[in-house]
């Protein structure tokens, strides 16, 4: 079995934008590429730091870093690492990019 870490994303709530003096209209995330996002700068980070882990990321209700068979010795510090490579990776976000119109 390949060992893998598996990030459940939480996507961000949708956004409430001003459409005139007294009415909004909703921008939602577009999910799929946000997640695609991630993953994409997630990888290198998480390769070069755990060489040989693959890494997953899927969309959950509630954020967490699961290992798939493999357990790290302090699984406690992966995560915590995981966390920062996603804060890293989402400080580059173009938020415009991935809101719908």
């Amino acid at each position: 079995m390949n060992k893998r870490i598996v990030v459940k994303f939480v996507p961000p709530a949708p956004v409430k934008v001003p459409n005139g003096k007294s009415t909004t209209r909703t921008r939602t995330w577009q999910v799929d590429k946000l997640i695609e996002f991630l993953r994409a700068g997630l990888t290198p980070l998480v390769q070069q730091a755990h060489p040989g882990v693959e890494l997953e990321v899927v969309e959950g209700r509630a954020a967490d870093v699961r290992f798939d068979g493999w357990k790290p010795e302090k699984p406690s510090v992966v995560r915590e690492q995981i966390g920062e490579m996603i804060g890293t990776v989402m400080e580059d976000l173009e938020a415009e990019e991935y809101l719908s119109a």
